[in-house]
């Protein structure tokens, strides 16, 4: 009867926790600017693209699009905007495009380029998520 009971319990407490979790997920996206939201989806694709060159298969037809639009996409600070930030997002989107036409046997170094290029352009407009970019980075033998 306890055992139940204290089932119960904990079941009932995960689920408040969840539906609280995804209402700060959701107020948290509401408030973030696109160019955030552009850039959270890029870190998960990227974590995707890591995998997809560590397990040596073919990259092509996973071009995110959308990465184009990071010169137009709002941001949370406006003095990000501007030659500087416009430059690094072209560097990105070359290193990108690099990546995506590099045969297999040059697809980490090249992976690792893109990484490096995000990794330049926090440096100068956004450091807090600069730890976690360079877990993406591949190691090379």
């Amino acid at each position: 009867m306890f055992r139940h009971f204290f089932l119960s319990a904990v079941v009932s407490l995960a689920i408040a926790g969840c539906a609280q979790l995804q209402e700060q997920t959701s107020e948290v996206e509401q408030k973030s600017s696109e160019l955030a939201l552009l850039m959270r989806q890029l870190h998960e694709d990227s974590k995707l693209m890591k995998a997809i060159i560590e397990s040596n298969d073919d990259l092509s037809g996973h071009f995110p699009e959308y990465v184009k639009g990071l010169k137009t996409a709002e941001p949370t600070d406006q003095k990000v905007v501007g030659e500087n930030f416009n430059a690094m997002s072209d560097n990105y989107v070359y290193n990108l495009e690099q990546l995506f036409s590099a045969d297999k046997n040059n697809q980490k170094e090249q992976f690792n380029l893109v990484v490096q290029s995000c990794i330049k352009c926090h440096r100068s407009f956004c450091p807090g998520p600069i730890k976690t970019i360079k877990k993406l980075k591949i190691k090379l033998n």
